[in-house]
């Protein structure tokens, strides 16, 4: 039986784990060649080697997403090395305590922005795709925590404001980026 993605090249970023990852491993599974897109760069190698060992194409792509120009050269680089592209998944994430506003903002929102808009002029340059973007529930309301026992209201979680509010705007940008390429593009 072939895959879905027989002869379709898909590049993920956040591949090195978690939903990247299995993402990856499922473009692959379904006949992909994979871009495994990640800052952290033995995460997205081992993913790519997995993928190689069952017999798949893969690359490793070390990528920090919030860095413009290497978004941009990482997908020239996995259509020159994968010979083509098909599907841009942007879904590289941080969140919670650690992370400050701006580098939440930079990675769950800039770096989305970055994937629409250097992915879909790639796409449409070869002749359409898909882009998919990790977004949450957090895009659709908000975050807090669970109730505490005698409190009037559940608190709200660290970092839950800029993680909230990345993620509204993926939500917003996934919606831009679709009236402007959706009627250019064509199926994956």
């Amino acid at each position: 039986m072939a895959g879905r993605f027989d002869g379709r090249v898909a590049f993920v970023t956040g591949a090195g784990s978690g939903i990247g990852e299995a993402a990856a491993l499922r473009f692959a599974a379904e006949g992909a060649a994979v871009a495994c897109a990640d800052i952290n760069r033995d995460g997205a190698e081992r993913v790519a080697a997995g993928i190689a060992e069952h017999g798949g194409r893969a690359i490793a792509v070390p990528l920090d997403v919030t860095d413009e120009a290497a978004f941009r050269a990482a997908l020239d680089r996995t259509v020159q090395e994968l010979g083509g592209l098909h599907v841009v998944f942007n879904n590289a994430g941080i969140g919670g305590r650690g992370h400050s506003w701006e580098q939440t903002i930079a990675v769950n929102l800039i770096g989305v922005y970055y994937g629409c808009f250097h992915g879909c002029a790639k796409l449409a340059e070869l002749g359409g795709g898909a882009v998919v973007n990790t977004a949450s529930v957090a895009g659709l309301n908000g975050l807090v925590g669970p109730p505490l026992p005698g409190a009037e209201r559940s608190p709200v979680l660290p970092g839950a404001g800029a993680y909230t509010a990345a993620k509204h705007g993926v939500v917003g940008l996934t919606r831009q980026f679709a009236i402007i390429y959706g009627p250019r593009g064509r199926a994956a």
